[in-house]
């Protein structure tokens, strides 16, 4: 008998996952691919709690980069195919266009979500929100995690070291970002009380003893 998989999350879930796993691999100090992983999760959820940030009500104008009119075609024809009860309206239409961006689920690189971020006009949201501001050594660490997770998701066929205080130059500074994003900003709404107190504990098992 097959085991059924069930499994369901959503961007918040995501981001605080991803949150967890950095703390686990950040204090995992016997795994040998303890850097990788730890690369990974923590750009996940910087990059996720990035996005939990602006994306709004609605996030089609805000997190998903605009399609051309040519891939819209091609995603309006691709849903006739599979769908043939769907009703079609004007294809020009606002709501259309909308529609084949969510189906083409490309979403702004880190970089953009991140900058977007800095900006008081995705983030103001509400009267106590606040914005990111990324000072000089947390950008650098962060193009250092940037330039290493993309090395560990797309690894090439190559021998791979690397030597340095990664934790104090990386991983802190990124964490100080990711703290704000969470808990600071006053634009994440946690639903569920545990949800908040996930965050928290997560970030207090970063500690350099």
């Amino acid at each position: 008998m097959k085991t059924k998989i069930t499994y369901s999350t959503n961007e918040l879930e995501n981001a605080i996952d991803y949150l967890e796993k950095a703390a686990f691999f950040f204090n995992e100090s016997n795994d040998k691919h303890r850097f990788k992983w730890l690369m990974i999760s923590l750009h996940g959820a910087l990059y996720s709690f990035g996005i939990c940030n602006i994306k709004g009500t609605n996030p089609i104008g805000r997190i998903f980069k605009t399609i051309k009119k040519k891939e819209l075609d091609r995603i309006i024809e691709r849903v006739k195919r599979n769908y043939t009860d769907f009703i079609y309206g004007d294809q020009s239409d606002e709501s259309f266009l909308q529609y084949g961006t969510f189906m083409s689920g490309k979403i702004l690189d880190i970089n953009s979500v991140l900058s977007r971020c800095e900006s008081d006009a995705y983030m103001m949201q509400f009267t106590h929100s606040k914005t990111l501001k990324i000072g000089t050594e947390q950008r650098l660490a962060i193009d250092k995690l940037i330039s290493y997770r993309n090395d560990f998701a797309h690894f090439k066929p190559m021998a791979y070291g690397i030597t340095g205080n990664y934790e104090n130059d990386i991983v802190l500074p990124v964490l100080k970002v990711i703290e704000f994003l969470a808990l600071e900003t006053n634009n994440i709404l946690y639903p569920q009380v545990d949800s908040c107190e996930r965050v928290k504990h997560a970030i207090k098992h970063f500690s350099l003893n």
